[in-house]
């Protein structure tokens, strides 16, 4: 590697994090940035501070990996380390780069690492995301100005954009739209809604008001939301 990558290591177990920290300190152009095993410290940490790659375990108390992933959005590299054979599947769904069975090997790190692309071609652009996403809609795609966007609500397979304009019906399920939106702009809030920080009025324990409109929060969702609206400073 020409190019020093910068690691930041999420996992509750401190024997991994030792591991894993020896392993990154023995390969060179790796730097380790943080390492947490707390999820939650380790999601505000990110939020501003994104590494080139995460080294993320998925079971852990409070925050999973899988919903940090959700929370921080797709803004860095991510090779998954669990015990677990049976996420493998969904950890590919989020595009990871490699799924590291514990315990873990140096060779078997070594290859993992030598997937990731170079840190510089990792790095946030300077320039703003673009304010619009194009879903496909019926034989179409429709362009969705995301300032418009109200909530969007799973309708089984398929998802309903509400717009300030118009209905889009989206021909993907809810999870793979949610993978496409910014994730500083949006939060899942329950199994079936998304909905854009900005257009949240009101908030309680079990429902959150997007103009005059109730919408349920989800006992699976409720603690990792009301989390991100206590770190807004808005609640």
């Amino acid at each position: 590697m020409t190019h020093t990558t910068t690691i930041v290591i999420v996992d509750d177990e401190p024997l991994q994090h030792q591991v894993l920290a020896d392993y990154v300190a023995r390969t060179p152009g790796l730097l380790l940035q943080a390492a947490f095993t707390d999820p939650q410290e380790a999601l505000a940490f990110l939020r501003t501070q994104p590494a080139d790659l995460l080294l993320l375990d998925v079971q852990m108390p409070l925050l999973s990996g899988f919903q940090l992933l959700d929370l921080i959005g797709p803004r860095m590299q991510v090779i998954i380390t669990s015990a677990y054979p049976e996420f493998a599947l969904i950890g590919y769904e989020y595009n990871v780069v490699d799924y590291l069975l514990k315990p873990v090997s140096y060779e078997r790190f070594l290859k993992a690492v030598g997937k990731i692309k170079p840190a510089h071609s990792n790095r946030p652009s300077l320039a703003a995301p673009p304010g619009y996403l194009f879903v496909k809609s019926g034989f179409k795609l429709v362009k969705v100005a995301l300032d418009e966007v109200l909530y969007i609500e799973a309708m089984k397979d398929y998802a309903a954009i509400m717009t300030e304009g118009e209905k889009v019906m989206s021909l993907v399920s809810l999870n793979t739209l949610e993978k496409k939106l910014p994730g500083e702009r949006f939060v899942r809030i329950h199994k079936s809604y998304i909905v854009p920080l900005d257009k949240i009025r009101a908030i309680d324990k079990n429902s959150v008001w997007v103009g005059k409109l109730e919408l349920p929060i989800g006992s699976t969702y409720r603690d990792i939301f009301l989390q991100r609206i206590r770190e807004m400073g808005i609640e």
